[in-house]
């Protein structure tokens, strides 16, 4: 079988279906042993979708009966926040949840197989535990090395697409060759699963790999109306698709296998968010090329337990408080940020949470001092460009940049910085005061209009208004 398609849209769900019937690989399930973290933190909103994509991805596999010994690190106390997302819900918004009830979490904890450590021990923990397991299991085991946090953006550095275990200071990375490194010179079967950014660094000869997104990035849900992030696309995808193997009695149906399996992931998330570009991955290990892959990821050998549905999100019709002066402000302001057509990335949903939280009154002070220095340099410069246009109008480009509906893509934006005009001009260029961990420090729909005028006056002219805006802006 040819090695599956990384990218794209992709052709039928069912193409890769390996029948029970027709295949002798699936006549033996394998022994099974889990080692997975999450690197969610309760002080960083930007980790908030994390905790449910690991807690749901845990509920899948408990109590089958070929798993062995499983461990799955976080850093902080599930119990506190699920009370603090109200309640660990996963999935759109808009469509019933699943739903992680407190008690399978208490559950968890007192049988020790999910373990809170501090949280820049997270990663080292997991890789020790994986170390640990791939030198105890033999080749009758599989093994699921699953891994729910960012991937670093950095295209010009070699820790570009590594899995943040820890977001720090210092951060605590890890790499693929780590994880080679842990199973060097044992027999197991490894498969890494990850919902991270950017994964396809993580396809190795040493060991299968299952991802969210090979060259790009992979979104989230968008928060529900009580204000709780409700997950990323691929856990709940991946989840959807390893209960559908089974029948309606329980009975396993069939395998989805390479192809297979990373069309359906797809095609399960370009359903949900229809909009935007979807690249998951599966890759196989040089062992593994030889064989159907009914095994990767290792599947439950069990239908999985049924999960409580929560019905769709209901904004709360409870009035929001009279806000002071201050926030009344502030409120303006984000008025005016979602009202501007701004990109639909990581940093929108975040500034989003932020307002939506503003507005309840329940937004935190260092969050609040950080959501004014955003959204005041990024009007500043939004009225900047304004009044520059009004006198040379870049072609093609609405007048007023809040009207405007497209931005610089990822691709675009990387070749943009890296035109040597810009590189001198990189210390004046509108770099924001906050922005997520994905994504880039400057505004894709400014960087558009500052292109246009580049192209129209010349790097000079850009170059003495930047400097001049720079200095206003201060």
């Amino acid at each position: 079988m040819s090695e599956p398609a990384v990218g794209g849209n992709v052709g039928g769900v069912m193409a890769g279906v390996q029948q029970l019937s027709l295949n002798k690989e699936g006549t033996e399930m394998r022994k099974l042993r889990i080692v997975a973290f999450c690197s969610a933190s309760s002080s960083d909103p930007k980790d908030d979708p994390f905790l449910p994509d690991f807690l749901l991805l845990k509920n899948t596999f408990q109590k089958q009966p070929n798993l062995g010994r499983e461990k799955w690190f976080l850093g902080v106390d599930p119990v506190v926040e699920e009370a603090r997302l109200n309640g660990i819900l996963h999935g759109d918004p808009e469509r019933k949840r699943k739903m992680i009830s407190s008690g399978l979490i208490n559950a968890w904890i007192a049988d020790e197989s999910l373990v809170q450590v501090d949280p820049p021990d997270v990663g080292p923990r997991a890789l020790q535990e994986l170390r640990t397991a791939a030198q105890e299991c033999g080749a009758e085991y599989d093994i699921l090395f699953l891994t729910i946090g960012h991937g670093r953006r950095e295209r010009h550095l070699p820790t570009h697409g590594h899995v943040v275990a820890y977001t720090g200071p210092p951060p605590v990375l890890i790499s693929p060759s780590e994880v080679e490194a842990a199973i060097a010179g044992t027999k197991a079967r490894v498969t890494m699963v990850s919902n991270s950014c950017f994964g396809g660094v993580y396809c190795s000869p040493k060991f299968n790999y299952i991802g969210a997104s090979n060259k790009k990035e992979a979104w989230a849900h968008v928060r529900g109306g009580s204000d709780g992030a409700r997950g990323t696309l691929f856990p709940g995808c991946l989840d959807d698709v390893l209960r559908e193997e089974f029948l309606e009695d329980e009975s396993r149906g069939y395998f989805l296998t390479a192809d297979g399996l990373r069309n359906a992931i797809f095609h399960k998330m370009d359903e949900i968010l229809p909009a935007y570009f979807h690249d998951p991955i599966v890759r196989r290990s040089d062992a593994q090329r030889g064989h159907t892959g009914i095994g990767i990821p290792p599947r439950p050998q069990i239908a999985p337990g049924e999960v409580t549905l929560a019905n769709a999100s209901i904004p709360s019709p409870s009035p929001s408080p009279i806000p002071d002066p201050v926030s009344a402000q502030l409120l303006d302001i984000g008025d005016y940020y979602l009202s501007s057509n701004p990109e639909k990335g990581r940093t929108f949903w975040l500034l989003d949470i932020w307002i939506a939280r503003l507005r309840k009154g329940t937004l935190r002070d260092e969050s609040a001092k950080l959501l004014k220095s955003y959204l005041t340099y990024h009007r500043s410069w939004n009225q900047e460009i304004n009044t520059y246009i009004t006198k040379s109008h870049p072609p093609k480009l609405p007048k007023k940049i809040e009207k405007c509906t497209v931005w610089l893509e990822t691709e675009e934006i990387q070749e943009f910085l890296a035109t040597p005009e810009i590189k001198k001009l990189d210390s004046f260029l509108p770099n924001h005061p906050i922005i997520h961990i994905g994504e880039w420090e400057h505004d894709a729909k400014q960087l558009l209009y500052l292109k246009a005028i580049l192209d129209k006056v010349g790097a000079a002219t850009l170059g003495k208004w930047l400097r001049r805006s720079k200095r206003r802006l201060k």
